[in-house]
């Protein structure tokens, strides 16, 4: 699978024919069942942090480097800052994503012990489930989950060095509190979710992601990379979230930053 931008001037309106803004609930079920391998991911996120068709409800001191926009309403906490565009409603001036049909997942479950880390083979699997500060090490390739469970401290390590690292979970995702997901190498992590992902408290990530479900954010979540959701995402307090096309050192610095001010104010 590749990552395709598409560089235009004036943004795709609703009245594109869009995957997934625009089509069926049972047309979104049947295409996630399909046995099709997802083969292109076609974006533009042109500076939007954020993205939803539906709505976005933020905390209080959420801080948004870059653009912000949704299809419905965006309510914004006490001292909340959106440095880029604010855009609401329809018609809307952001570009929807659209993304091949997911790949069916396998039989062979993937669990990872109490502190212990797992170098884990591009390929198809069943569940992902770990314990307390377990990390995963994902190279260059495909990686395909049904569910996707990261406990507490747990951490996701994409190496990029010879790639684009792609994590497909076909239903949901969840990451507890304190979790990390962290590219090195240049590259990117693409994580597409069939259902809803969340996140706890104090999660870092680095990464583009597209769920055709909700998306929820603990407080003093740290986001560095583009996210779009199918329904609705909220986002906990003192979040910081930065738009990156591809994640560098410069960007993670600066992200590091942020956060630290926000704590800082907070106090």
């Amino acid at each position: 699978m590749r990552m395709n931008t598409i560089n235009q001037v004036t943004p795709c309106r609703p009245t594109y024919p869009l995957r997934f803004a625009l089509i069926g609930t049972a047309a979104l079920v049947a295409a996630l069942s399909s046995t099709a391998t997802a083969d292109l991911i076609v974006d533009n996120p042109d500076g939007y942090a954020v993205r939803s068709q539906g709505s976005v409800s933020a905390g209080a001191r959420v801080l948004i480097e870059g653009s912000l926009g949704a299809a419905g309403n965006a309510s914004l906490g006490a001292n909340s800052v959106v440095t880029g565009e604010l855009s609401t409603g329809t018609p809307y001036a952001w570009f929807t994503p659209s993304v091949g049909s997911l790949p069916s997942w396998g039989t062979k479950d993937i669990a990872v012990g109490k502190n212990k880390s797992l170098s884990l083979d591009a390929g198809v699997y069943d569940k992902f489930t770990s314990s307390q500060g377990a990390s995963l090490v994902l190279d260059a390739g495909e990686y395909v989950f049904s569910t996707f469970d990261l406990a507490k401290a747990g951490r996701v390590l994409a190496d990029t060095s010879a790639g684009d690292v792609y994590l497909y979970i076909g239903k949901q995702m969840s990451a507890s509190s304190d979790t990390v997901f962290e590219t090195t190498g240049g590259g990117n992590l693409f994580i597409v979710t069939g259902g809803a992902a969340s996140f706890g408290s104090g999660a870092n990530i680095q990464a583009s992601l597209y769920s055709l479900g909700s998306q929820s954010f603990g407080s003093s979540t740290q986001f560095l990379g583009t996210t779009w959701s199918g329904g609705a995402v909220s986002i906990g307090a003192d979040s910081v979230f930065m738009y990156s096309s591809v994640p560098s050192p410069a960007a993670v610095a600066l992200l590091a930053i942020a956060g630290l001010v926000g704590r800082r104010r907070r106090r």
